[in-house]
């Protein structure tokens, strides 16, 4: 007995080194990722090449004149044409033309001969003599058949928690991706994009970074996580060399001092507490109270918007912070009742910041409520209900803005969805062709250290949500915060009463209208009509 155990246990280990030695490390996974990156990259341009217009023409002309040249290279007086040829004024510039060409050439069908195989290409030439004589017209495929026959594209991954709240953050992220397969894709590969949802919990979001890391045609992830989530994992994106952009990450510590890989795609919690304090001066607001869940998001923003209301003045005249899981928020409202509060700042998820709504509204509190940029979401707006009504949040996304980008995408939008979209509908979009932009027009490259320095040196480009520049950290530059009031199950945006920012900073009045514009004359590249308090 004792034998077969101990036999058992060798044949485990044995096992267990054996499928060490088979998985691959992280390392070898990122010198693979770029490997194929390259190698997919360099076939896609070879591809490009021949499926030019005037490719087969170009180089038959080329061949023939490249010929004649190497005719001509003794005794030109002597031959034919060559003297012609050689006084041509285009002969320098069209002798390098074609030199390239060929070059090209040349480079393409050793690629292809080495890595793209088939079942014909691997045939020795031997076996297609064989057939010819018994009267089978096989022919091996050439180089430029197979380059036109090969078809790449380029994957992106995707996650996002599952929710109904973030439906529509996948919605822009898929209209985005249809738009431009539709118009070729990018460098003439599609985009193919694979979509793993989290459901918010750490350890499916653990095996989804594995799985990303381990599939190494994966050139980038858009994340749609909390801070929580994001924090554990950036690192491994980060030395698996594959680009991250967190579209709804706000915690300061998402991008880590040293991190290439890693890029946010809105401001991060100092940002936004900067702008809700802001907010507060400008409706002069003085007696606050602080209300915050006990996770990660919550806390950073809320210390750093306790530091700045200290900085101008304001008091905090009440703090509690509470577990997410909390169903019942009657003691903290009841000892909320008596105080003079000018507003209450809510920091929390959605599905809790409802909860809270409800028994500060139902114990007869009515001080105005700010909550975090976590509830600018049609879902909150509709489970909040009428007990929401009031409740300012900030947000990235004006959705009246009159820059072409933004009416394009509104448009496309309410056509393929039937409803406008919102914040995190035009994050998705803005998302992917962010990375298509990038990997197309600055790098011309998949290579994922290419697209990081694409993003970081990019001229700053225009999307639905407005400005995109990046720090060298991974960090936007100044990405306008915009405020909205939720009505009636709706969010409407704030408006000045006198159209103009001069006019702002001396009234410092706000008010809500109708018409949901907002105005913000500060950015020559956004609409005439919007203001912020960022």
């Amino acid at each position: 007995m004792t034998t077969c155990v101990y036999s058992g246990l060798l044949w485990i280990v044995v096992g267990l080194l054996l499928l060490s030695a088979c998985s691959s490390s992280p390392e070898e996974h990122t010198r693979e990722r770029t490997n194929l990156a390259k190698i997919e990259d360099a076939l896609a341009e070879c591809r490009l090449l021949v499926l030019q217009d005037q490719f087969k023409q170009n180089s038959e002309d080329c061949k023939a004149f490249l010929n004649k040249d190497k005719e001509c290279v003794s005794f030109p007086e002597q031959k034919e044409g060559c003297i012609q040829l050689i006084g041509a004024s285009n002969y320098n510039a069209r002798k390098m033309d074609c030199q390239k060409l060929r070059h090209q050439e040349g480079n393409c069908a050793k690629l292809v001969e080495t890595e793209i195989s088939s079942w014909f290409t691997e045939i020795p030439s031997w076996f297609y003599n064989a057939a010819k004589l018994v009267g089978l017209d096989w022919k091996k495929k050439s180089w430029i058949e197979r380059i036109r026959a090969f078809v790449s594209e380029i994957h992106l991954g995707v996650i996002w928690s599952g929710y109904d709240r973030d439906i529509s953050f996948l919605n822009g992220l898929k209209l985005a991706v249809e738009e431009i397969n539709d118009q070729d894709g990018v460098l003439g590969r599609k985009l193919a994009i694979h979509i793993e949802t989290s459901s918010m919990d750490l350890d499916k979001s653990r095996e989804i970074a594995k799985r990303m890391r381990d599939n190494e045609k994966i050139r980038a992830v858009i994340g749609r996580q909390t801070s929580s989530l994001t924090i554990p994992f950036s690192y491994a994106y980060e030395k698996s060399n594959i680009v991250y952009l967190a579209v709804s990450a706000t915690n300061n510590n998402v991008i880590r001092h040293g991190m290439r890989f890693i890029f946010r795609q809105l401001p991060n919690n100092d940002d936004f507490a900067k702008a809700l304090v802001n907010f507060c001066v400008l409706k002069n607001y003085q007696n606050l109270s602080l209300l915050y869940s006990r996770d990660s998001y919550s806390e950073e923003l809320s210390y750093a918007f306790r530091d700045y209301a200290i900085e101008h003045n304001l008091k905090i005249v009440f703090e509690k912070s509470f577990f997410q899981e909390q169903e019942n928020f009657m003691d903290i409202a009841a000892n909320m009742k008596e105080l003079k509060l000018d507003a209450i700042f809510l920091a929390t998820q959605s599905s809790t910041a409802v909860r809270v709504v409800e028994d500060l509204r139902g114990m007869g509190i009515t001080a105005p409520l700010i909550g975090s940029d976590a509830l600018d979401s049609d879902t909150f707006a509709q489970a909040v209900g009428e007990e929401g009504n009031g409740l300012v949040v900030p947000s990235i996304y004006n959705p009246f803005s009159k820059h072409p980008e933004n009416i394009r995408f509104v448009k496309a939008y309410k056509n393929r969805y039937g409803h406008p979209p919102d914040t995190w509908a035009a994050q998705g979009y803005d998302a992917v062709r962010l990375l298509a932009y990038t990997m197309s027009k600055e790098v011309h490259s998949t290579i994922p250290v290419n697209i990081t320095m694409g993003l970081r040196y990019m001229r700053p480009q225009i999307g639905a949500t407005g400005m995109y520049a990046y720090e060298n950290s991974g960090e936007l530059v100044e990405k306008p915060i915009y405020f909205k009031e939720l009505q009636h199950e709706e969010f409407i945006l704030f408006k000045n009463t006198k159209q103009e920012e001069e006019q702002i900073q001396q009234t410092q009045q706000i008010e809500i209208v109708d018409d949901r514009i907002i105005l913000r004359p500060e950015k020559p590249s956004e609409s005439m009509e919007a203001i912020s308090a960022f």
